[in-house]
């Protein structure tokens, strides 16, 4: 497996039992007593991860001086500066792109492990190439002049592979210090996760025997020990009630129509207007004999009557997050920006980063709105001095709760979202 795809496979920030997510921002208080092994460990990874990234800019300057001098015509090639962290605050909108369509064909889960001694040997990796990649540097003034445009451009191509792996190894330290942090301080939600992660784990190497299962015998007790996980598995996972401020109208009967206030202070209408086709493109299901669609009836709020009569935050200041989307109205969910990364917290908001962001992940963070927890599992072992191994697994890849970038909108997440209130719904019907 290649970097790349590790890391791609890592699962967002949204958890829907990490309360302090909106205040990102906090870290751990100073203390003398000893750092707890999570801690210890990040420290220790993140300078080696500090001394990595001034190596890359390092090299960064040098590819660019050297290419400036003999082979200018490469230098569009590079940026004019080195990778730097996105900066994010208030009003700090990111890049709505469309996804790229679903692939249809995956039997499988998908699984993937990270851990702080993981990334260590990541950031050393990365340390020796560019070891490597300032020799091949150097070893290009002793070439034929004739051949030594070829070799920069070789050079050029390997620095913009590294540039890429930066990204994504920092992507991994930010995961790793939340859920590190996160799992220590909720075990108990953890631990029922991991039961999840394991049982889904040997659910799946029984699917993968029950067609060669041996006698009748074995595929029965094959057979039988795949539905008591599936059971276990579809009753341990975390509840979701759906929110209570949403309108659900049946104006007939094979047409079922959500309606869900969703308030927001963004002020680039046509960011606002993108968003609502986005989820409502994504949150529908249509066949011969139903049909179920969400409307997102958007309220924009000024800042100013936000925060009145107090003055509002400046564009890009770094925001308390909690108490920012208290001010919002509590009929409606919330749109909003002043965070890292992207995040959703269920029922209540949805808190936009500057990263780019697709229309995908966003209708999956929607679904937090409505009340849909994450159906994947994050488990973890624990390592000891080490901290701890964190374990993902994506149990359906065509669900949007499980799977962000691939999964889709089923007619199941409608009857879930109906189941029980029916009676209570129909009353809103035109």
């Amino acid at each position: 497996m290649t970097w790349s795809f590790l890391l791609i496979l890592i699962l967002p920030l949204n958890s829907n039992a990490i309360d302090t997510l909106e205040n990102e921002q906090k870290t751990e208080p100073v203390t003398t007593a000893p750092l707890l092994p999570y801690l210890q460990r990040g420290l220790e990874v993140t300078t080696q991860y500090e001394e990595y990234t001034a190596r890359l800019a390092a090299v960064h300057n040098r590819l660019r001086n050297t290419l400036g001098k003999e082979a200018p015509t490469l230098l569009p090639k590079l940026t004019k500066e080195p990778p730097r962290p996105v900066p994010f605050g208030y009003q700090m909108i990111p890049q709505l792109i469309p996804s790229k369509p679903p692939t249809t064909h995956h039997p499988h889960i998908i699984t993937t492990s990270y851990s702080w001694p993981r990334t260590e040997q990541m950031v050393a990796a990365e340390l020796r190439r560019l070891d490597q990649l300032e020799q091949q540097l150097e070893s290009i003034s002793t070439q034929p002049r004739r051949i030594q445009h070829g070799s920069f451009e070789q050079v050029v191509a390997q620095y913009l592979k590294r540039e890429k792996n930066q990204i994504l190894i920092d992507r991994l330290m930010k995961h790793n210090r939340f859920w590190q942090q996160a799992i220590h301080k909720n075990k108990t939600r953890f631990d029922r996760q991991t039961r999840l992660y394991d049982a889904t784990i040997e659910r799946q190497k029984i699917q993968e025997t029950l067609n060669t299962a041996h006698s009748p015998d074995q595929h029965t007790t094959l057979k039988k020990r795949h539905d008591t996980l599936t059971q276990f598995i579809e009753t341990h996972r975390d509840a979701e009630p759906s929110a209570r401020f949403i309108v659900v109208l049946h104006p007939n009967p094979h047409l079922w129509i959500i309606q869900v206030p969703l308030y927001s202070d963004i002020q680039d209408q046509s960011f606002l207007q993108a968003c609502k086709e986005a989820i409502e493109e994504a949150w529908q299901f249509k066949n011969q004999s139903v049909e179920f669609r969400v409307e997102v009836l958007m309220t924009a709020i000024a800042p100013q009557d936000l925060y009145r009569p107090a003055a509002h935050p400046p564009d890009g200041t770094h925001i308390n997050l909690k108490a920012h989307v208290a001010r919002f109205p509590k009929a409606g969910g919330v749109l909003t920006t002043g965070t890292k990364s992207t995040h959703a917290i269920p029922r209540r908001s949805i808190v936009l980063g500057p990263k780019i962001i697709g229309t995908r992940t966003l209708a999956h963070e929607f679904g937090h709105i409505l009340g849909f927890a994450d159906r994947y599992f994050r488990g973890y072992r624990d390592l000891g001095v080490e901290g701890y191994k964190i374990l993902e697994a994506v149990p359906n890849l065509f669900d949007i709760m499980a799977s962000p970038g691939n999964g889709q909108v089923l007619r199941s997440h409608f009857n879930d979202l109906l189941s029980g209130r029916t009676s209570e719904f129909t009353k809103q019907t035109p």
